[in-house]
């Protein structure tokens, strides 16, 4: 099966190596893009994840928004925030932030 126009591409050591652990193709592909160029992090992510009503709804292209910023993650983690909520959270505000005053 070859990827669609609209679908990213994903590193195919690190999605068979998840596929490898008998997860769903659809499913590691969303874990990887919730944890981009981090296995061990897209297998935490699958495991904090296998309830979500949408786990297995198709890959749909909701942005065209750049990848997350590693700084800016990194950021979002030294406040506690994983991995993947700092990106997913980047991803939907473009990477913005919005600062509000008491």
């Amino acid at each position: 099966m070859y990827p669609s126009a609209s679908e990213p591409e994903f590193n195919s050591g690190d999605l068979a190596q998840l596929e490898g652990m008998g997860f769903p193709t659809i499913r590691c592909k969303k874990a990887l893009l919730a944890n981009p160029g981090n296995p061990d992090a897209a297998v935490q992510w699958l495991f904090e994840h296998m309830d979500d009503p949408d786990i297995d709804a198709p890959l749909t292209k909701t942005s065209s928004a750049p990848p997350a910023d590693p700084a800016m993650v990194s950021m979002l983690q030294d406040m506690g925030f994983t991995t993947a909520q700092a990106t997913k959270a980047l991803r939907e505000t473009v990477g913005t932030f919005i600062y509000l005053s008491a």
